[in-house]
């Protein structure tokens, strides 16, 4: 006697769920404060190195900065986002700007010599 072959089933593919997350107020969880971002991006990531750049340096750190024009610093956190995360976060960035603008004022930009 032959064997029936087994038809497969195929199934209709899941529909995406939209799904929200809330974040709860962990006392340990790691903070950083930084003051210094540097952005870059490949194909697949893009990526945000951050570092606490020093507001005042030792007289070694100062005379070298001057000499050089570079002040060396170890990212304190890299993060790395997926393109499709990009567009929502700049939208969330603005939205807190704004707010945080409405409540303490206008954010003053750095000066051009400065931003590069």
């Amino acid at each position: 006697m032959a064997r029936q072959a087994r038809k497969k089933r195929v199934s209709a593919p899941e529909e995406p769920t939209a799904v929200s997350i809330s974040f709860e107020n962990v006392e340990d969880a790691p903070l950083f404060y930084v003051n210094y971002v540097e952005v870059s991006h490949s194909r697949h990531d893009f990526v945000a190195f951050c570092t606490q750049a020093p507001t005042k340096l030792s007289p070694e750190e100062r005379e070298e900065v001057l000499r050089t024009k570079l002040l060396r610093q170890e990212p304190l956190v890299r993060l790395v986002l997926p393109p499709t995360i990009i567009p929502g976060l700049i939208r969330a960035l603005q939205i807190q700007r704004e707010k945080y603008e409405d409540s303490f004022g206008k954010i003053n930009e750095l000066p051009e010599e400065i931003k590069e």
